[in-house]
């Protein structure tokens, strides 16, 4: 069973929905036939989530809801936050580390 073709117009309307959810991520439509992959049991179209800095995230399927979405996008971003905390955390580390041994 093929997903119904999107067309910009529910692009749109997807990305204000997403938008009326505190959402500041957003979606954009790729035709894979454009891009001349060919595989027939595929889906000619996909939809992929772009953050706020437009950069990728992922690709989604047509048949998603703006609320997965929105759900989706915040789980990442507490994911991306969680990993930046532990990185400055490990960087504290090593720094109070080579400040005691440049002490002794």
């Amino acid at each position: 069973m093929t997903d119904p073709l999107i067309d910009e117009t529910t692009i749109a309307q997807f990305n204000r929905d997403l938008a009326d959810r505190g959402c500041t991520a957003h979606v954009e439509l790729f035709d894979l036939e454009d891009a001349r992959v060919a595989n027939e049991r595929r889906c000619p179209q996909i939809l992929v989530l772009i953050d706020d800095e437009g950069r990728f995230i992922t690709e989604l399927p047509l048949a998603v809801s703006c609320e997965m979405v929105a759900l989706a996008y915040s789980l990442y971003g507490r994911g991306v936050t969680f990993g930046v905390r532990v990185g400055e955390d490990a960087a504290w580390a090593k720094l109070r580390f080579l400040i005691g041994a440049a002490a002794a």
